[in-house]
């Protein structure tokens, strides 16, 4: 039974040929029926996808932390303590947007000796405050997020636990969809023939909004690839039991 392969992304034609050929080639060899074959190359194929795609930082960069210029830029606790004012950087819905927070003042001592005997000075650890107000504030709580949602369809379409590393990265019904369909093709007069090969159709709809931006180009091509070739490793290296599509 041949089957039909679409991708929403650019894959060469000849990427797409070489794909449907292993899966014909899997059919041939291991005498076993085509859903078992795109079953086994669409898990190869979710998994490089998963590879392939980058993980965000825990925090927004540094250059997106900086002091607060407007006033007030200090304010003072009920306890007297000092704090001074932070301005984050991140994004939502597409743009940058800020946000203002109070980083507590640190301070620093520094002696020196001068002509004159010792100089002792406080000035504010700068520093230190500053990598303080990034990890408090710049927080990326949905990191991670696009390395998930491949593994949604892992665990959704073929029932295996991917580790997550982050659990506030949480994956929404309008991220992710896709399923599995198996039936068998009716005939011209509406019946259909119990002993026809079952018809498989998996279809994988990511939907995340940076999803794109997460991969290096031409990342789908590429997880085509290898998914292609592990499917004719397993082949070549005669793997044709029943573990073949694990």
């Amino acid at each position: 039974m041949p089957a039909a392969i679409a991708f929403g992304c650019e894959v060469s034609e000849r990427g797409i040929a070489d794909f449907v050929k292993a899966l014909s080639r899997y059919q041939a060899e291991t005498q076993r029926d085509m859903r078992g074959a795109l079953r086994s190359a669409t898990i190869d194929l979710v998994k490089s996808l998963r590879a392939l795609t980058r993980k965000a930082p825990k925090v927004v960069p540094r250059e997106d932390v900086r002091w607060g210029e407007s006033d007030p830029k200090y304010i003072t606790g009920k306890d007297g303590r000092q704090f001074r004012r932070v301005v984050v950087s991140r994004w939502f819905g597409g743009k940058k947007q800020q946000s203002v927070h109070w980083q507590l003042v640190r301070t620093k001592y520094r002696a020196s000796k001068t002509a004159r005997g010792v100089s002792e000075s406080w000035t504010e650890a700068k520093a230190t405050m500053m990598r303080e107000a990034r990890q408090r504030f710049g927080g990326i709580r949905q990191w991670g997020l696009a390395k998930k949602s491949w593994g949604w369809f892992m665990k959704s379409l073929f029932g295996r636990s991917v580790q997550d590393e982050n659990p506030k990265a949480l994956i929404k019904p309008s991220m992710v969809d896709g399923g599995i369909q198996e039936f068998r093709e009716a005939l011209p007069d509406g019946t259909v023939d119990p002993s026809a090969p079952i018809r498989c159709d998996i279809d994988i709809v990511n939907r995340l909004g940076y999803i794109k931006k997460a991969m290096p180009p031409g990342a789908l091509a590429v997880a085509v690839q290898k998914a292609t070739n592990s499917i004719n490793h397993k082949i070549s290296d005669g793997l044709r039991s029943r573990k073949f599509g694990n």
